[in-house]
């Protein structure tokens, strides 16, 4: 028969019977296997010690003088549950209605008398069992809701500054919606002003080059003393570089604002190639600039206007970077539908972040009666407006690929 745990607090159990010789048997053999004792000859001394000596559970005798066992049972169970204070009747065997009654009542079971001790023994140690194993589950309950508050405590904080900062994210991202929306705003209107002001110039550049290119060719009579013609000649030069710079802020102007305009048309990639290269003749301070007839026949659907500016484009700049005598060649070929440019410098050298920012407006320093180098941005910009990409490589020379697919009306085509 098992025993109270002797590491623990002694469980105390109340016997209450108003026969002494009972009480007194229960009491020692109880003691005898490790129980706290404590006796009650009534049951209104009964009701007191509860309230007093808190027991761990109750042996209550049925029939008692005064106030009943069923009594005392009634009155002890306004106060504890079969749960908190387990109770177990003593009666007769007879008594079987008495029994029904008590555990209708609230008893937690019974043994009659005579006792069988190790019957007792066994009814009250499981009932004491479950009565601790029940405090303690309500004791971990008690603590798992706490720990539950306190979770749920700190989830709600973290809600709390989660809206917080979905809020100031919110309103961070509406400020910048608004910065993003000005400063497009400022953008379009410098463009605007830009294409403005360098279509205003232009105008006048072209009638000074016009009335320049007449005296040249003494449309009114001879100029007279030989500087004259020297003078015209840098005033046509000049005049030309110039409009050649606001040309290209024109085209510039129009990539930022997304307003190229493609129009396709067929044409014979040797032919433009050739004529792409016979632009540059008496304008390349000793460099060749020579086209490569490698593709005979084949045509292209594109547009020839942009490609050929942003084949110029990069001509101009690798130029910068060539020495004189040496040639950059012209190649093209189309296949799958793409045309493909490459511009070659075999003795052009690049500077350690040119490669890294020529296509970077402002990466350059501009020094005093230098022109813009706007080439590579023109030509990258009129490239990716094509649906392309442009690729550059330093490793002999430099070389520039100039990757474009063809406009969808027409594909490429071998003649």
């Amino acid at each position: 028969m098992s025993e109270p745990n002797q590491a623990l607090t002694k469980p105390k159990i109340l016997v209450v019977d108003d026969m002494e010789d009972n009480r007194i048997v229960i009491s020692r053999r109880l003691a005898l296997r490790g129980y706290d004792v404590i006796e009650a000859a009534s049951g209104g001394e009964a009701i007191s010690l509860v309230a007093t000596e808190s027991p761990d559970a109750v042996l209550l005798d049925f029939m008692m003088p005064g106030i009943s066992g069923i009594d005392v049972l009634r009155s002890l169970r306004e106060h504890h549950d079969a749960a908190s204070l387990p109770i177990l009747m003593v009666t007769a065997r007879s008594e079987v209605e008495s029994v029904v009654q008590a555990l209708e009542v609230g008893a937690n079971d019974y043994v009659t008398k005579p006792i069988s001790f190790p019957v007792l023994l066994a009814r009250l140690t499981a009932h004491l069992d479950r009565s601790v194993a029940q405090r303690e589950l309500a004791e971990m309950n008690a603590v798992l809701e706490q720990r539950i508050a306190e979770r749920t405590r700190v989830l709600a904080l973290a809600n709390q500054r989660l809206l917080q900062e979905v809020t100031e994210r919110a309103a961070a991202e509406a400020s910048l919606s608004t910065a993003l929306a000005a400063a497009a705003n400022a953008d379009r209107a410098k463009t605007q002003f830009l294409a403005s002001m360098t279509h205003g110039l232009r105008m006048p550049l072209s009638a000074v080059i016009g009335f320049a290119d007449l005296m040249l060719k003494e449309a009114r009579g001879p100029l007279g003393a030989v500087e004259y013609r020297e003078y015209a000649l840098e005033i046509v030069d000049a005049s030309r570089r110039l409009l050649a710079t606001i040309d290209d802020l024109i085209t510039l102007s129009k990539i930022e604002s997304g307003g190229v305009d493609l129009s396709g048309e067929r044409f014979k990639i040797n032919e433009f190639l050739v004529e792409t290269a016979r632009a540059f003749k008496g304008r390349t301070g000793g460099v060749t600039v020579l086209a490569r007839e490698n593709v005979t026949n084949v045509e292209a659907f594109a547009d020839r206007r942009a490609l050929k500016q942003a084949l110029s484009g990069m001509v101009g700049v690798l130029l910068r970077w060539t020495p004189i005598g040496a040639t950059i060649t012209l190649e093209g070929q189309v296949s799958s539908d793409v045309v493909e440019l490459k511009v070659t410098g075999e003795q052009a050298r690049l500077g350690e972040r040119d490669a890294d920012t020529m296509f970077e407006i402002g990466a350059r320093t501009i020094h005093a009666g230098d022109a813009p180098d706007l080439g590579a941005i023109i030509a990258k910009g009129l490239i990716e407006a094509h649906g392309g990409r442009m690729e550059i490589s330093a490793e002999k020379g430099v070389a520039v690929r100039l990757i474009a697919p063809c406009l969808p009306e027409v594909a490429a085509i071998a003649v």
